[in-house]
């Protein structure tokens, strides 16, 4: 399975059925589809034109409802949809194949494209060599594919992809590590052989033709399904996801990649563990990673924060939204919980008329007595910090002198659409519709939203070489910064 990967909330479940016979669907059964999506999206999503304007909103409708003339297939309506849905700039609002379309992903190996890409200053580079050709280098630049230019097909392909607002750098994550092939697929097709124009590492420039290279899937020895077996597995995955480095006696980093550990460890007894360790070394310098976090509970964030703050904080702002039980219950997936999804007492109503979503992460916080940490505060950030983290770090640096290390978070600055986010099945291609329920709103007193993520204090992007090979330029620039 040629996912590299996995992103909550099931990003990369779009796929490609090259060997499958396409369905083509009838006028109506594509009508009647794409008008549950609009009525979705005009009637109940909570921030519709939070960055594009109604008017081009409107028109982007009218002109995708012109070509909805004769019968499609479902590859056929989801590339006209999509970049639809991506005008939104919702990263939490898009579409999925059907899990009959998902069920047959890459079964054609000979089609996959021979090469794991890399995105840098909005170009396309080669980042790991899965072709017949051995002399294809990583770190080469893709100048040009199947006729293509390089910058050309990333800029389509991430008209399908989505993200909040402006920035494209969570779009970027979502292209290079789950859907270049599929996006490659819908604009120029799927191929046995490819041809490139790259250049290299030293200039040249050539161009080949190559094919994917099939690799037998190592085997997996099975483990023993015993209580001690079962509770290493548990570690070794709580470990995964929150773990903390000391680089000397001043200077650690608690590397968070997951706000998703509630459901494997008491997270007020972790948090209190780990912030006690580094009170008790004496730690000056902490840097937070967030490079590999896409969010999850907030309320892990919460109670993060309260070790990192002095006085009373907030991380989020109530949620909004103007339907308080949306139409489409009956169209959700069926292994989801109504009620759990739409706990009306969770929900109240202002003096706007608008509708609140209250919960565990909403509101005024005090920090705790015990264990705070005092030092100077750093936080890595990424495309890829995406969602309730990038939540956490606009509103951290919005109540506190921390220095924010890396690239442009995927999540916007001013918030995200989340808090309740449903699955609607389209009742004849049987697509999946994700779809949040409020404007979550960080803490940002200015209330100044630009439709960017949180820009970093110092930009750190690693170069494609700088990946290839793994050089830790975080841990590179801490240290310089902390002498």
């Amino acid at each position: 399975m040629r996912i590299y990967l996995i992103i909550t909330l099931l990003y990369f479940n779009i796929c490609n059925a090259q060997n499958v016979q396409e369905k083509y669907f009838s006028k109506q059964q594509i009508q009647e589809d794409y008008t549950l999506i609009k009525r979705a999206l005009l009637e109940v999503h909570p921030s519709l034109n939070w960055y594009t304007p109604k008017e081009e909103l409107d028109k982007s409708f009218t002109e995708v409802e012109n070509l909805l003339q004769d019968s499609l297939s479902e590859k056929q309506l989801y590339k006209l949809l999509m970049p639809l849905i991506s005008k939104v700039r919702c990263g939490h609002t898009y579409l999925q194949y059907s899990n009959e379309t998902q069920m047959h992903l890459y079964d054609k190996e000979s089609e996959w494209l021979p090469f794991i890409p890399i995105i840098y200053n909005d170009k396309l580079f080669i980042g790991k060599n899965l072709s017949t050709d051995s002399t294809l280098q990583a770190g080469s630049e893709l100048l040009e594919i199947e006729g293509m230019k390089g910058e050309v097909l990333l800029n389509e392909m991430r008209k399908y992809s989505f993200s909040d607002g402006y920035n494209n750098t969570f779009k970027d994550v979502l292209i290079e590590q789950g859907f270049f092939d599929e996006f490659f697929w819908m604009i120029l097709g799927a191929k046995d052989n490819y041809t490139m124009t790259i250049k290299d590492t030293l200039g040249y420039t050539r161009t080949i033709t190559t094919k994917y290279r099939n690799t037998p899937a190592a085997e997996t020895k099975p483990q023993e399904n015993t209580r001690k077996t079962k509770k290493i597995a548990q570690k070794q995955k709580l470990d995964k996801i929150i773990n903390i480095k000391y680089l000397n006696e001043k200077v650690a980093i608690l590397s968070i990649n997951g706000f998703v550990y509630d459901e494997i460890s008491n997270i007020k007894k972790l948090h209190k563990k780990i912030f006690k360790e580094i009170k008790n070394k004496k730690i000056e310098h902490l840097a937070i990673d967030f490079q590999k976090n896409s969010g999850g509970n907030n309320e892990i964030g919460v109670d993060l924060m309260r070790y990192l703050l002095d006085s009373t904080f907030v991380l989020l702002q109530p949620g909004i939204t103007h339907v308080k039980v949306p139409f489409f219950l009956p169209y959700l997936q069926k292994r989801e919980s109504k009620q759990k999804n739409f706990d009306t007492t969770k929900i109240v109503k202002n003096k706007k008329g608008e509708y609140e979503f209250r919960s565990g992460s909403i509101g005024s916080y005090k920090p705790y007595k015990k264990n705070r940490f005092k030092g100077k505060l750093y936080v890595f950030t990424s495309g890829f910090t995406f969602s309730a983290a990038s939540l956490f770090v606009s509103s951290l640096k919005a109540q506190k002198d921390v220095t924010i290390i890396g690239n442009e978070t995927g999540g916007g600055q001013a918030g995200c659409n989340g808090g309740m986010i449903s699955a609607i099945v389209l009742p004849n291609t049987k697509m999946t519709l994700r779809f949040p329920h409020f404007r979550l709103m960080s803490y940002q007193p200015n209330k100044n939203n630009n439709g960017r993520g949180v820009f970093p204090d110092i930009w750190l992007i690693p170069t494609p070489q700088e990946r290839i090979h793994k050089k830790n330029v975080f841990i590179e620039k801490l240290l310089s910064i902390t002498k």
